[in-house]
């Protein structure tokens, strides 16, 4: 795998446990969806991916959500195999200035 920097700032927000969310915002097409990805894979088994254009553009699964569990509901209908204990299962959720909703409910 390509060495980037962000996967040092990666890799100390997975080693800290205070942290609850991190938002990586930057230019289109630079690798920030596949450093996130390859580094979520290797330190996790139960790592989940949304993209939420993909969601956007079917079923919108996402677009009414008002409360934490119906998120996690909402996750549980899609990649309920995967989830396990929310101390070791990652969620990246990219794309997700489409649902605004959901960043402000997350935070």
């Amino acid at each position: 795998m390509l060495y980037r920097k962000i996967s040092t700032i990666i890799n100390d927000y997975f080693d800290n446990n205070d942290d609850k969310i991190l938002c990586i915002d930057g230019a289109r097409q630079v690798g920030k969806s596949f450093i996130i990805r390859e580094l979520g894979k290797k330190r996790y088994s139960n790592y989940i991916e949304l993209n939420m254009a993909d969601d956007f553009n079917g079923d919108k699964l996402y677009e009414k959500v008002g409360t934490i569990k119906d998120f996690y509901i909402q996750v549980s209908l899609t990649h309920g195999d995967k989830l396990d204990s929310l101390d070791n299962t990652p969620f990246f959720i990219d794309e997700i200035q489409i649902y605004p909703h959901l960043l402000s409910l997350l935070n």
